[in-house]
């Protein structure tokens, strides 16, 4: 396989704005995600990553768009029961054929044939979207480096071919968590960063979202309180409706 060092950038520009299928989310991120865009959303255990990548695949898939789902920490039958409980059901995409899923333990395989088998079903399904649950599992197929070089082999194929990929993070938590956001150093290519954590909040914990960053959007620079109903993710109005913040300076 090519090494990384052999790549050239090819990368398509980003299309369009899309919908997260949380309309306050929509706002927050200045109109959505973009089309062919890299995004990252990371947080410590429990806060509800795994739902929001889900709830964007719903929302592609509503659309009739394709999404190609990896994961790497659940099998398909438990994922898909498990997101019921918010609300998402994904079983009429797989009917559809709009939504597959390749699951796999890290171990499994080496790097190498991780890799060969992504981009297999990449050239098979031509997915417009493709999500991996999570890059923290990386580091259980090899090296670190080995685990870098697959995010990046995979988000270069991606970023070429115009397909929006969507990945998650489990980060170590607490209050120094952003400086950690990827864990493999991946930040660099990744186009929106959606950080999510616990905050104690006298007697409970409330879970909080913020936009470190979204590439040529205009976008809020807020904390978001947000909740996880069994009618899907909300984030609070009365915060969300603050002004949003100013453009990104990666744009």
């Amino acid at each position: 396989m090519i090494p990384i060092s052999g790549f050239g950038l090819q990368h398509r520009a980003m299309g369009n704005h899309v919908s997260t299928g949380i309309e306050e989310l929509d706002h927050v991120l200045g109109g959505g995600f973009r089309l062919g865009s890299g995004i990252l959303i990371s947080g410590s255990s429990g806060t509800g990553k795994t739902t929001l990548a889900n709830t964007i695949a719903k929302a592609a898939c509503d659309r009739g768009e394709k999404v190609l789902f990896m994961g790497f920490e659940e099998s398909e039958e438990a994922m898909v029961a498990t997101m019921l409980i918010p609300g998402i059901d994904l079983a009429p995409a797989l009917e559809r054929g709009l939504l597959k899923i390749i699951t796999a333990m890290p171990e499994a395989f080496g790097t190498e044939k991780h890799l060969i088998r992504a981009f297999k079903a990449i050239d098979v399904f031509k997915p417009a979207h493709v999500i991996v649950d999570a890059i923290s599992s990386f580091e259980r197929m090899g090296s670190t480096r080995a685990s870098f070089e697959f995010a990046m082999r995979l988000a270069n194929r991606c970023k070429d071919e115009g397909i929006t990929l969507i990945m998650t993070n489990q980060s170590k938590g607490g209050s120094d968590d952003r400086v950690s956001i990827s864990g493999i150093g991946i930040s660099s290519i990744i186009d929106a960063l959606v950080w999510l954590r616990f905050v104690e909040d006298g007697n409970r914990l409330k879970r909080t979202l913020l936009v470190i960053k979204s590439r040529g959007s205009k976008h809020s620079s807020q904390y978001h309180d947000f909740i996880i109903t069994n009618h899907g993710i909300r984030l609070m109005k009365e915060v969300v409706d603050a002004n949003p913040g100013t453009p990104d300076k990666d744009q």
